[in-house]
């Protein structure tokens, strides 16, 4: 029989189970009330109700990925839950890691076994972890305008912000009473969960809770979701559904929700469609300005990407055909003399190599290095990480998402985007120093604001707008490089910045 612990906090008591590593897992708490369809969900009141919180809330309705859910993973619109795991709730002033998951805000949950931080809390017992679900496709993003005369549902565009927030809010009202430091929370994510994270930088009425953030593998570019991107949105939507009045979006089945979501997803006029809406309300219009301007100068950044982003869209594609994807997505910025420019950079680089890193530096790197330099410039402590690595037994670079089975211990898991001939990989097989020294550098950001220490055996000094300084994972180790593949970088320059 499974050993129990209560918490009590702010919201109620909160009665959790300790695991086979003496970790205390709270799953499936509330940190709102109960959404209303296309509304803000509502803060929680104060409560000294008990709450058995054993088992892992529903996941916000969206497409079922064999590799991230089982079938039958139960799905509603009441989905704002959080999971919370720790060492011990009476060892007070731990440093906070809160998580937010990617999945274009289409897919994904805290629930995902690699998303879990259970071994991560083992591995870290002065740390306390928490995870957050938030509203995906059109229930965490919608425009009603074209129906909205009263403005009951002005916030519908960015429902997905507004929910990472009240979970950040919670976490900091809340999360004493399970051992955790309300000063000392560190937000970080990956993919769209990096996007995520940057916007609440943006943001004082949430970012005042947060002392650090870490950005992987997504950052702001200069063409985003609009308030126009947004209300064209809105009224596919409503021709999709055959809507004529708001009571008729309101009264659809949230299944046919879904339904209309991935035929905006797919259609190529929405590239960014689920993304929060630069409104110039509650996200600036111009975010690099901001954070130049200091609006999250006392948070500590560390951002990066791997080498590999997306190079598994290349599969299966000729060099050609990769070149010209590159002019599909990008053509508006980039056209074939900026490429084969690219390609001069490095006569020793394939062919291939090089497309392949024009794609993911356009896609990926240049905003994360946009935002950390915006950041950099408001005088705030910045570090910057590039892996470039090939995991044992694989002939492919560092993919997307690859960090994450690291850091959180779980290499024995399935991760989606690192398919080699069609089959998912059973995690990666490194030694085990792999695992230790990249989840000991975001450890050590989150207790002190900086990666670096005796898990790496160096320094890590911080980036600065003079010296660029970055630490680089290869397959020989940890190094620390000024301005890495610098002429790639000056030669997209134009892509960083308003």
């Amino acid at each position: 029989m499974r050993k129990h612990t209560i918490a009590k906090a702010k919201t109620g008591q909160y009665r959790g189970f300790i695991d086979q590593n003496d970790i205390i897992n709270f799953l499936g708490i509330p940190y709102a009330k109960t959404p209303q369809r296309w509304k803000r969900a509502e803060p929680l009141k104060t409560s000294d109700e008990r709450i058995d919180a054993f088992e892992f809330g529903p996941i916000c309705y969206q497409p079922i990925l064999p590799e991230e859910h089982e079938e039958g993973t139960p799905m509603s619109e009441d989905c704002l839950t959080l999971n919370i795991w720790t060492d011990d709730i009476d060892k007070k002033g731990k440093p906070v890691m809160l998580w937010i998951h990617g999945g274009c805000y289409l897919t994904g949950s805290n629930r995902i076994p690699y998303y879990c931080n259970d071994k991560f809390a083992a591995d870290c017992r002065d740390l306390v972890f928490v995870n957050i679900n938030y509203r995906l496709g059109n229930f965490g993003s919608m425009d009603l305008t074209i129906f909205d005369q009263k403005g009951e549902y002005r916030d519908a565009p960015n429902l997905q912000t507004l929910d990472q927030m009240a979970a950040v809010k919670w976490v900091y009202e809340n999360i004493e009473a399970f051992g955790g430091d309300p000063e000392n929370i560190t937000v970080y994510g990956q993919s769209a969960g990096s996007y995520s994270t940057a916007t609440l930088l943006l943001i004082p009425e949430v970012n005042q809770y947060i002392s650090k953030a870490i950005c992987e593998s997504s950052g702001f570019e200069k063409t985003q979701k609009t308030l126009d991107d947004s209300r064209s949105m809105g009224e596919e939507f409503a021709r999709l559904a055959g809507a004529e009045t708001l009571e008729d979006l309101l009264r659809l089945p949230a299944e046919k929700v879904l339904e209309y979501s991935l035929e905006i997803f797919e259609n190529s006029r929405f590239p960014r469609a689920f993304a929060s809406v630069r409104d110039g309300n509650l996200i600036p219009e111009k975010p690099y300005e901001a954070l130049r301007a200091g609006v999250a100068k006392h948070i500590t950044l560390m951002s990066g990407t791997v080498s590999g982003e997306y190079d598994t869209a290349a599969f299966g594609l000729p060099d050609e055909a990769v070149k010209q994807r590159i002019l599909d997505l990008f053509g508006d910025r980039i056209d074939e003399t900026l490429i084969n420019q690219f390609v001069d950079n490095d006569k020793e680089r394939p062919l291939r190599e090089a497309y392949l890193d024009c794609r993911n530096d356009m896609a990926i790197r240049m905003p994360v290095l946009s935002t950390l330099e915006a950041q950099c410039a408001s005088g705030a402590d910045t570090y910057m990480y590039y892996i470039d690595y090939i995991p044992e037994g694989s002939r492919i670079r560092a993919q997307h998402l690859f960090e994450i089975p690291f850091f959180n211990d779980k290499l024995e898991t399935p991760v989606h985007m690192d398919l080699r001939f069609d089959e998912p990989v059973q995690g990666h097989h490194p030694d085990r120093k792999l695992v230790n020294e990249i989840q000991g550098c975001w450890a050590n950001f989150a207790r002190s604001g900086n990666p670096g220490g005796e898990h790496i055996a160096m320094d890590w000094p911080p980036y600065t707008l003079d010296r660029k300084t970055t630490m680089m994972l290869t397959n020989s180790g940890w190094h620390l490089k000024d301005f890495p593949r610098k002429k790639d970088t000056e030669l997209l320059q134009h892509f960083m910045f308003e």
